[in-house]
């Protein structure tokens, strides 16, 4: 038998308007700051739960070697530890640290269970007050086990949401990369990355591969929003702005042989560990671009300098160009839309 409840339009209105200010709360906190604040937090509440890596030590003795990984080396990416499901699997939680939104949501339930007025935190966050959220750091790293049996460990699933949409994007992604070349360029897979593996997880490669040639490629695969064709980069727009020609023709960077690239765009950039990898593959949902160390011109700031960069195009602040002569391989980009680059995108 069931009891009706009733409750009063004032009561309705109080639930609907709590409800917005959880929603809008979290959203705030949806900003890739929260991971920097909180990231050394959490790393404190996993290391007493955190184990010694249980995967196959020889099989990626062998792997590191034959990337060229010094010997001294070799150890000390295997000594690495994780937290681990009671089933012995690796467990999603290891990657709370860098994921700001599923950060979001953890916070926001520890503020709504200590009964904080989110509405009212949502304008602190409104004016940059965040010191509530330093509150909130010190009281976490006072009973740092009581957040994670009371939070990380009795609902673990709640705080691996995006996780999992992440980690899903990503492995299509890897396979998008891995089958456009194994299929279109005929080389030969040796790894894939898995989710626990230090090769990922301290050099960041995503495969490992053996050219035409026969030798060995590391790559690391970024998924990015979106991938479009330019006539000009932003540069090479400066550059004629700045210096028009008399006669009409456009002025050319030394280095650069074709006008135009592409523009990648990332809402946040990308973060990338270019001291392991050969190439880094930008992908979207149909483009695909692979890229060496090499920038024909120089970006500093919002400077374009006529010298050779032996670095990896790409940004940490938002979407970034690349030229033509950055990318080693690419699939055919058929009724590609272009865009006009912005002078402010440099």
């Amino acid at each position: 038998m069931y009891m009706k409840i009733i409750i009063t339009e004032r009561q309705l209105k109080l639930i609907n308007e709590n409800n917005n200010c959880v929603s809008g709360f979290k959203q705030k906190l949806n900003k890739i700051w929260l991971k920097t604040m909180f990231q050394s937090v959490i790393d404190i509440i996993l290391k007493p739960h955190r184990q010694k890596w249980n995967g196959d030590r020889e099989k990626y003795r062998k792997l590191l070697k034959l990337i060229n990984i010094d010997d001294s080396k070799i150890d000390n990416i295997l000594d690495i530890e994780f937290v681990y499901n009671q089933d012995g699997s690796w467990s999603r939680i290891n990657k709370l640290n860098t994921n700001y939104s599923d950060l979001s949501v953890l916070i926001t339930d520890i503020l709504t269970d200590e009964n904080a007025d989110l509405c009212e935190l949502s304008n602190r966050l409104e004016q940059n007050d965040k010191s509530f959220l330093q509150d909130l750091k010190e009281r976490m790293l006072s009973k740092p086990e009581y957040y994670f049996k009371n939070y990380l460990l009795s609902n673990q699933s709640r705080y691996v949401e995006n996780n999992v949409r992440n980690t899903l994007k990503g492995d299509d992604a890897e396979n998008r990369v891995k089958d456009f070349l194994v299929k279109k360029l005929k080389w030969k897979l040796i790894y894939q990355s898995v989710e626990g593996s230090p090769i990922d997880t301290k050099l960041g490669v995503d495969l490992i591969m053996r050219n035409n040639y026969g030798f060995v490629k590391r790559i690391q695969v970024k998924s990015v929003g979106g991938i479009s064709v330019v006539d000009e980069t932003p540069c090479e727009i400066s550059l004629n702005k700045k210096s028009p020609n008399n006669d009409g023709e456009k002025l050319r960077y030394k280095h650069k042989k074709q006008n135009g690239g592409f523009y990648v765009y990332s809402r946040n950039g990308v973060s990338i560990n270019p001291n392991n990898i050969d190439y880094v593959a930008y992908i979207d949902n149909k483009n695909i671009i692979i890229c060496k160390k090499y920038m024909p011109v120089t970006v500093e700031g919002n400077d374009c300098i006529d010298e050779v960069s032996f670095e990896f195009p790409s940004s940490r602040r938002g979407p970034f160009f690349v030229d033509h002569e950055s990318v080693v391989f690419k699939n055919m980009f058929i009724n590609q839309k272009k865009i006009n680059p912005s002078l402010d995108s440099i």
